[in-house]
């Protein structure tokens, strides 16, 4: 009877250490909202920095040598967007591209969102005014992003004068109770997978995995983060599927602490993309440490872009491109609000002579109809007279 007691006793004491260990270990709501607060999408959290870039594309479809380019970028948040300067510098040539960016809302930083913004070449006297494909968020690497955590942070932000802003102030309970009602809406669930070892830290796989409300027919999306609490809850991997075939893989690694912020960040982050399982394409960005600073002060002037006396100035926003000329130097800058050139005389710009490519398209069409015409009518009046002179 003792050896039972004893036996019991081990057993008993088993189970409450196992139990002490499971309600020791984080659940999956707590790690995705941490991760969420720490992620660049909290302005709190990451709300500027200066960073260089060297980044290769690998595109085994296209057959040709991989591109490699250098970024020098900016980036400051001005309430509910964000501003950015990129100086793009390509390896195969001595000019560098120059970019002054953008004003993108926060909800809408995912891959494949256009932004409002300028682009120029630092050797040329013309500019672009337009719509660009968002460039890959170099705040983002090792932190937690994509489609998925961008759509639940807009189901949590709260809406503040319009604008909506990401929900930083909130009891973590509350937001338990937003992201369950998120969740039983859309018809997907969040949980904790796995643990693995990363770089010496301790990583949880957690995982949101559903048949997403706005998915037609019998498909299933699943999104993994693998999180670490122990550096500031970054990410070290991220994996995103599609009816189980992967869409994307992004791996974080060589991580190192930022003096200015105290924030982790990996030397080496990479992108790779699938279609059908297939893989299209991989990108690799490396970052100089020695070059990175987050939360630091940023000089206003470093997103205005000046206009010099004569230079040429195409808006092709609204798809149409409309030249302008500028009669006197100036200074353009891009806000949260779309930039009239037509009505703004700040920025001292006239409409030059040419006409929008569809204008232009347009008339050269009607010019060519009417010559045309004129050929035709031409020929038949000489035909006439031909005739007429024969018969007399």
């Amino acid at each position: 009877m003792a050896r039972f007691s004893v036996f019991f006793g081990v057993l008993a004491t088993l189970a409450v250490g196992l139990a002490a260990v499971r309600a020791s270990e984080p659940d999956a709501e707590t790690l995705f909202l941490q991760a969420l607060r720490h992620s660049a999408m909290n302005p709190a959290c990451l709300s500027s920095g200066r960073l260089s870039v060297t980044a290769t594309s690998e595109r085994p479809a296209d057959r040709r040598p991989n591109d490699a380019r250098r970024y020098d970028a900016v980036f400051e948040y001005q309430g509910a967007f964000e501003l950015r300067r990129l100086e793009v510098f390509d390896s195969s040539k001595t000019s560098a591209d120059k970019w002054n960016l953008y004003s993108a809302h926060l909800s809408a930083c995912t891959a494949g969102e256009t932004v409002e913004g300028l682009s120029w070449n630092s050797r040329r006297p013309e500019a672009t005014f337009g719509r660009w494909p968002l460039f890959f968020p170099f705040r983002d690497f090792g932190r937690l992003h994509g489609q998925t955590p961008a759509l639940i942070a807009a189901a949590l932000a709260k809406s503040d004068g319009g604008e909506r802003q990401f929900p930083l102030e909130e009891d973590i309970n509350k937001l338990r109770a937003k992201l369950d009602t998120y969740l039983r809406s859309s018809g997907q669930t969040l949980r904790v997978v796995g643990k693995e070892e990363t770089e010496g830290g301790t990583s949880y796989v957690v995982e949101v995995f559903g048949s997403a409300s706005w998915l037609r027919g019998n498909h299933s999306t699943s999104y993994q983060a693998w999180i670490d609490a122990g550096r500031g809850y970054i990410c070290p991997r991220i994996d995103e599927r599609y009816d189980g075939k992967p869409t994307r893989t992004c791996l974080s690694s060589n991580f190192f602490k930022d003096e200015a912020s105290g924030l982790w960040a990996p030397r080496r982050f990479i992108s790779t993309s699938y279609e059908n399982g297939v893989k299209l394409g991989c990108d690799t960005f490396e970052l100089e440490p020695n070059k990175t600073a987050y939360n630091v002060s940023i000089d206003p002037l470093e997103f205005e872009f000046p206009i010099r006396l004569g230079m040429r100035l195409t808006d092709s926003r609204d798809g149409d491109e409309v030249a302008y000329l500028a009669t006197k130097e100036a200074t353009l800058r891009l806000s949260d609000k779309k930039t009239d050139l037509t009505k703004n005389d700040s920025f001292a710009l006239t409409q030059s002579p040419n006409l929008s490519s569809r204008s232009i398209s347009r008339n050269s069409s009607r010019q060519e109809t009417v010559l045309t015409v004129l050929v035709f009518v031409s020929l038949a009046i000489t035909g006439v007279v031909v005739i007429v002179a024969a018969r007399k």
